[in-house]
């Protein structure tokens, strides 16, 4: 499902008129049905539906194919930012947000694996009591 897709889908759950969510973006309707059949955004507007739309980034990079992507995602930040000097804030911006959604990936895998953790105590506690 592309990026307006997603979109579109968010803002009819959230029983919202797209008039009323063109207004809180700050647009008119017409441009948010052109922003809605697309299948690309740029990664500020992102940021405004996700906060109106009060769901994380992350959202919308669940299922990104990263193999297929035109991006190399192995460049290091420092690589990216020598071959886009000038653009540096947005690089940052851009890499503070990674930096959140690999935090709380890090973190709900450590929940997880806790949580497991303790089923297998769990049922070894069980077995030993049979």
């Amino acid at each position: 499902m592309h990026i307006g897709n997603k979109l579109r889908f968010l803002i009819e759950t959230r029983s919202v008129s797209k008039k009323d969510f063109a207004e809180a973006l700050d647009t008119t309707e017409q441009n948010l049905h052109k922003i809605l059949n697309k299948d690309s955004i740029q990664l500020n507007l992102l940021l405004r539906f996700c906060k109106l739309l009060e769901v994380h980034p992350n959202h919308f990079f669940e299922d990104w194919d990263w193999k297929s992507s035109p991006v190399d995602v192995s460049e290091s930040v420092e690589t990216y930012k020598t071959r886009h000097r000038g653009r540096s804030s947005d690089i940052e911006k851009v890499s503070r947000i990674f930096d959140t959604v690999i935090d709380e990936k890090d973190k709900r895998i450590k929940e997880l694996e806790d949580h497991i953790k303790s089923l297998k105590r769990e049922i070894r506690t069980l077995k030993k009591k049979e």
